[in-house]
């Protein structure tokens, strides 16, 4: 008996695992679309073509989508780590201005109400 209870417990520390994950996923997703609308934005304003904002559009998706190209792993935290030194950009002091908590909340209570019937 006391093996299915250890299952049990394995079972649901997966799944919480899994949803969490899948949270986190989604999470990266919406923030990652949001900066990528910024981007769009100040390549507007600095008076980019249309024809340059949709290269750098596909540009912009096919490097967040690949995880290696030509022989080199691409990981966000080494081109963080370049530019900063590079540049002299503190990608550390960035802050995003996000809804608020109480939109947020308004939000996600109207998801989740459209799930229950």
């Amino acid at each position: 008996m006391k093996a299915k209870i250890n299952d049990c417990r394995k079972c649901r520390e997966q799944m919480r695992l899994e949803s969490f994950y899948e949270g986190v996923s989604e999470s990266i997703d919406s923030a990652t679309a949001c900066v990528l609308a910024m981007c769009i934005w100040v390549l507007e304003h600095e008076g980019k073509s249309e024809e340059e904002i949709r290269r750098f559009y596909d540009d912009f998706r096919f490097i967040m989508e690949t995880s290696e190209a030509f022989g080199k792993k691409i990981k966000a935290e080494d081109a963080m780590k370049m530019y900063a030194e590079k540049y002299g950009f503190d990608f550390d002091n960035i802050n995003v201005s996000f809804e608020s908590k109480a939109q947020f909340i308004k939000r996600y209570n109207r998801k989740v109400e459209g799930l229950i019937k």
